[in-house]
């Protein structure tokens, strides 16, 4: 049983008992035995060969995974509800016995739980086959069976409810889907981008040390480019000054014979 029921919850002795089937339905498929003895058969003076058994016996596992998945969503467990629902889906359309606009219904509305968990592909599956099966409803009907008029008016207003509503739900995968697409695009458009504060800082960057070896180049001595460095006049004059004095001031030495 799983934990994830409340011990005081009011249904939990009807959900108890419908693990109990599952768990029943397991254990007979393991074991490959005939499947058991149908309740008509129990109470009624009634016969089945193993075959007739065997479909009542699986139609039987069907409703249950049916009634888990309901009690599962009342519990408000969406993961199981929507497992459940897939599974018995599934099993009513392998087995050809299910109500055809109850179905698309059903499988059109399981495709708005696979939009809550963002799973697109499950989604267009479930009201893909909505659609298909809806459509074989409509063209059955337009294949003009004979019909009472009250009968007839009320199937037709039936078909198109139930055609309106697996649209809704076509429409609402429409505008999720467009949804995330924008998101997504513009996630990766930010992502894309280099921000504007660190670009106009790279720039400066750049540019002062351009200007930098630039102002470096320009320092450079001139002999590195092969031309002597220019002089300065008044640098020249006064080094030719102090040579001149330099000449007075000496004391010329005189020679011992």
């Amino acid at each position: 049983v799983s934990s994830g029921i409340n011990a005081e919850w009011p249904l939990r002795p009807g959900f108890e008992l419908l693990e109990k089937a599952k768990e029943l339905h397991a254990g007979y498929v393991h074991s490959k035995e005939p499947p058991p003895h149908a309740i008509d058969e129990v109470f009624m003076d009634e016969e089945f060969s193993s075959e007739e058994r065997n479909v009542m016996f699986e139609k039987l596992y069907t409703n249950t995974l049916f009634y888990l998945a309901q009690v599962y969503g009342v519990n408000g467990d969406n993961k199981q509800a929507a497992a459940h629902c897939h599974i018995t889906l599934q099993r009513q359309l392998e087995s050809d016995d299910f109500d055809p606009l109850d179905w698309s219904l059903n499988c059109a509305t399981l495709s708005q739980y696979y939009l809550t968990l963002g799973n697109y592909r499950s989604a267009r599956h479930t009201l893909s086959s909505a659609s298909s099966v809806i459509s074989t409803v409509e063209e059955a009907g337009s294949d003009g069976e004979e019909e009472g008029e009250g009968e007839g008016e009320s199937k037709k207003e039936k078909i198109k409810k139930t055609r309106a509503d697996i649209e809704r739900c076509w429409v609402k995968y429409c505008v999720n889907l467009m949804k995330e697409s924008v998101t997504n695009k513009e996630e990766s458009d930010v992502s894309d981008k280099v921000n504007p504060i660190t670009e106009v800082k790279n720039t400066f960057d750049e540019e002062e040390k351009e200007a930098a070896e630039k102002t470096e180049e320009e320092a450079k001595p001139d002999l590195e480019q092969g031309n002597p460095p220019e002089k300065d006049d008044g640098q020249e004059e006064k080094q030719e000054s102090d040579d001149e004095e330099k000449k007075k001031k000496k004391v010329p030495t005189a020679t011992l014979r």
